[in-house]
């Protein structure tokens, strides 16, 4: 069975993302594709499921086993247990490894609280005798810095010229130009991606439009209870007016991926909200607020 180790080269590179695309692809390529993130890395505020295992498990029905706490793993890092710890998680690689070919493994994100990332990172690809792939996102930075910048992550793994570290994915690339043409300069500017042994994987265009949540999560999230779905599995929500105003005022509000909010008793908001969907404008929504339910007679 192979392994890829997917390893971010700084925060916010869209390391899941990258995960969540990976899997496709191989399962695609007709591969029984598996997924594991060894240690969970919540958000501040999350009290649900880890993030990553909870994605893969909702968009592509696997069922990976559940990633170790932080708490115990700092715990164990901190008593010196590095071992042990390596063991732990080859045990849950193991159970996330049978029937599959491939096994996509999500490394640990560096942060200022997780500042010992890139270590376990090391110790995790090398346990598991993973291929790495690195993923990083371009900054307000130059090609050549850019490039120095993958090549000093790739050397935490052995160098670029190591077998085992394939590559380098790039996610949120802001060009103008095509992907084609940024690939093709950033070569041009690349001692590292120019013999071969380390290649340039993929490069992601930055799409605003990704970062802004659907319709269907916003209503989970707040619980409410769903009155017409419509196409919200597909509607994204980019940005939320909140009508305490006219209808006059309203209407050169309603444009598209705007989630409109007001009470249930607006029966001048609810019915212009309608009207613009009929005649075409992709709103993300209407939710409506407070205890009232809108008259049936407006509902049909």
């Amino acid at each position: 069975m192979q392994t890829f180790f997917i390893a971010p080269t700084d925060f916010g590179v869209g390391l899941t993302s990258i995960s969540l695309g990976l899997v496709r692809t191989l399962e695609r390529a007709g591969l029984k594709v598996g997924f594991f993130k060894p240690i969970a890395q919540p958000h501040p505020g999350d009290l649900g499921p880890e993030r990553s295992t909870e994605l893969m498990a909702r968009t592509h029905g696997l069922k990976p086993p559940r990633p170790l706490g932080l708490a115990h793993v700092e715990r164990m890092l901190g008593d010196g247990q590095l071992d042990e710890l390596l063991e732990e998680i080859i045990n849950l690689y193991q159970q996330a490894a049978v029937g599959k070919d491939v096994l996509v493994v999500e490394g640990m994100v560096p942060t200022r609280s997780a500042s010992y990332a890139a270590r376990v990172n090391l110790h995790l690809a090398k346990s598991l005798d993973a291929e790495v792939i690195l993923v990083s996102a371009p900054e307000n930075e130059v090609l050549t810095e850019l490039s120095g910048r993958v090549e000093l992550q790739a050397q935490l793994f052995g160098g670029p010229k190591d077998p085992k570290v394939l590559g380098v994915i790039l996610n949120k690339v802001r060009t103008d130009e095509s992907m084609e043409v940024f690939a093709a300069r950033l070569k041009e500017h690349s001692p590292l991606l120019r013999n071969g042994d380390f290649r340039l994987l993929g490069c992601i265009p930055y799409r605003a439009e990704l970062n802004a949540p659907r319709t269907r999560d916003v209503a989970e999230l707040l619980g409410a209870q769903v009155l017409n779905a419509g196409d919200y599995d597909q509607r994204r929500m980019s940005r939320i007016i909140i009508c305490a105003r006219t209808v006059l005022n309203t209407v050169p509000l309603l444009k598209p991926g705007v989630l409109v909010v007001t009470p249930g008793d607006r029966d001048d908001i609810i019915l212009a909200v309608s009207l613009a969907a009929i005649n075409g404008v992709p709103l993300a929504g209407l939710l409506l607020t407070s205890d009232s339910v809108p008259d049936p007679r407006i509902m049909e």
